[in-house]
């Protein structure tokens, strides 16, 4: 055979093995490249050497015979060699052969096995070891030799996979890629590369008009050439505008004024173009005062991605009133929505307010209608609602500071109360699991109705609340619907269902959202969860659906007609794998909340 020739070795160590037959003792198989390293991948067009090493514990008059036998993935043997005999001493005896061309045997990419047999007075010892090979070519598919004028936005590299480990592509504006543009290394498997859309680097961006090549290689674990592409594909690229387009899409207040008197705020940004924007500056004023902790760098932003960040400021203390307002430091090509601004104004405290001159002359009346006037202004009509008295330890300064915060929407006002004589209420449905809803559909529903089961020997854990989203929307469908939500896709569709403004950022990775939504049949005018609490493999989720006359005891409450719109609640929570059951919390009418 050509190129091929056969060794005895007496001292030839390999990782020592447990395999032993009679006298026989395994010490090492190995598979050589033609340095006489050893490794476990190779191409069609190198040469392939086998070892084995055995130990005899008895001498014998006879001869130990060694051979090497390959295995094909399908299991076929496809290569077969015996190599020379050696006396049967005591001691380690050793075969091997080099410079075997693997393309003699190879039968297409895959985990090929060598099997190692040594024999000595009947007793045979097999040692394995399966080592991987791959073609020398691959087959480039997109785009194809000689494109001209791509439109793809991104563009994206494709080829057939040779079984290699990984793979390199390369990108130039020459045909021998001499200095190439791009280079880059996929990860383990892959069988594609998408290119950059917006590269850092002004030289790697592609040209109307510009012919480049490309090129795949093939590599093994040591991130050795075990395969290329047999030319470089040509191809080019048509204009395609780039839009750079930063907006800052929310300016809220997140909540309540804190000790010091800072007000926090939620600024959201999205990238609305199709390049990646990178270490940008979000500056966020109040009164003309940078807030603390501002100017943010935004590290990078790519194409449809939104980011949330908190921040807070006081206002000037020589100030009742001021304007907030968060800035992009870019100049895109839609430098209006860049920035957002908006008026708010200084918490009241509880020593000052329009009751606090003169609170002799302030009855419940007048507190009842400012409430009445403050909600009617939020979209909730209290109109048909009686007030019938007050209790409470308030002083009018307080009363008149906690309508301010009302009117400004630091507080905010619940409305609860048992269900008065011909309040209609719901009886659930039960559902055998929870899903998320479909498009077009309403939410399937999982509820419990009746009392909370007991375990003494179980103390429930309190999940802690995160965002929480409220408000109306017509309604789903005529009965309560309460599921999960536990993917972008379904939460981004449901949120556009109820409402116009963008879409809440939420990792569904790490949480989930727990959503409960009236029904058009039920005559209620807001939901609430009440709490949360896992116990055992289970979590409870405990609501209520709380109807405007309870409050300050109207007389009945109707039911509401489907045209109405239904309320809703949907609670952010860290993500879980327990069952969740939903109950619904029944309210009797000598309750008083």
């Amino acid at each position: 055979m050509n190129g091929l020739f056969l060794c005895v070795l007496a001292s030839l160590w390999l990782a020592p093995l447990s395999a032993s037959a009679g006298l026989l003792t395994g010490q090492g198989v190995a598979i050589l490249d033609q340095t006489g390293a050893q490794r476990t991948t190779f191409s069609t067009n190198e040469k392939i050497g086998f070892t084995q090493i055995i130990n005899n514990g008895v001498a014998s008059v006879n001869r130990i015979t060694f051979q090497f036998s390959v295995l094909a993935p399908n299991g076929n043997t496809v290569f077969r060699h015996a190599g020379n005999s050696v006396g049967g001493t005591v001691g380690n005896a050793a075969s091997q052969i080099n410079g075997l061309p693997v393309s003699g045997f190879f039968q297409g990419p895959g985990v090929y096995t060598l099997k190692a047999l040594a024999s000595l007075d009947g007793v045979a010892l097999e040692q394995t070891q399966t080592f991987t090979l791959s073609s020398p070519n691959l087959l480039l598919i997109y785009p194809p030799n000689g494109s001209r004028n791509l439109t793809d936005n991104p563009l994206s590299f494709q080829w057939y996979s040779s079984g290699a480990v990984s793979y390199r592509v390369t990108v130039g504006d020459n045909a021998s890629l001499y200095n190439a543009l791009f280079i880059q290394t996929t990860s383990p498997g892959a069988s594609s590369l998408t290119y950059p859309q917006n590269p850092s680097d002004p030289r790697q961006r592609l040209s109307t008009g510009q012919t480049y090549w490309w090129k795949v290689e093939g590599l093994d674990v040591n991130g050795n050439v075990v395969a290329t592409s047999q030319v470089p594909y040509s191809f080019s690229v048509a204009n395609t505008s780039l839009t750079r387009d930063l907006a800052v899409t929310g300016l809220d207040v997140a909540g309540p004024t804190d000790s010091a008197g800072n007000i926090p705020f939620r600024v959201t940004v999205l990238n609305q173009g199709n390049t990646t924007e990178t270490n940008t500056l979000l500056r966020v004023t109040l009164g003309g005062l940078t807030a603390p902790g501002t100017p943010i760098t935004i590290p990078m932003l790519s194409p449809a991605d939104t980011l949330s960040y908190n921040v807070s400021a006081p206002i000037p203390t020589d100030m009742n009133e001021g304007l907030a307002i968060a800035c992009l430091t870019i100049f895109d090509d839609s430098v209006g929505n860049n920035c957002k601004t908006l008026s708010v104004s200084r918490p009241p405290t509880l020593s000052t307010g329009a009751f606090a001159q003169d609170c002799a002359s302030v009855g419940g009346e007048q507190v009842w209608m400012a409430i009445r006037q403050i909600m009617h202004d939020q979209g909730i009509n209290l109109d048909d609602y009686a007030f019938t008295g007050m209790d409470g330890s308030l002083s009018c300064a307080e009363l008149s500071a906690l309508l301010d915060q009302l009117r400004h929407g630091q507080a905010r006002a619940s409305l609860s109360g048992p269900p008065l004589p011909g309040t209609v209420v719901p009886t659930p449905t039960v559902a055998a699991a929870a899903s998320e809803p479909e498009e077009g559909a309403a939410p399937p529903v999982e509820l419990e109705q009746g009392e909370e089961p007991a375990a003494a020997e179980e103390q429930p854990k309190t999940v802690v609340k995160e965002n929480t989203w409220a408000g109306v929307t017509p309604p789903l469908s005529n009965k309560t619907a309460a599921f999960l939500i536990k993917s972008q896709a379904n939460w981004r569709r449901l949120w556009r269902r109820l409402s116009d403004e963008p879409v809440p950022l939420i990792d569904f990775a790490e949480h989930m959202v727990v959503a409960v939504l009236a029904g058009g049949g039920d005559a209620a005018a807001r939901v609430e969860i009440e709490d949360m609490s896992s116990l055992g493999s289970t979590l409870k989720v405990r609501y209520r659906l709380i109807a405007h006359a309870r409050l300050f005891g109207a007389e009945s409450a109707q039911a509401a007609p489907a045209s109405k719109p239904a309320p809703y609640m949907l609670v952010a929570v860290p993500r879980t794998s327990l069952k969740v059951h939903f109950v619904k919390i029944k309210e009797s009418p000598d309750e008083n909340e």
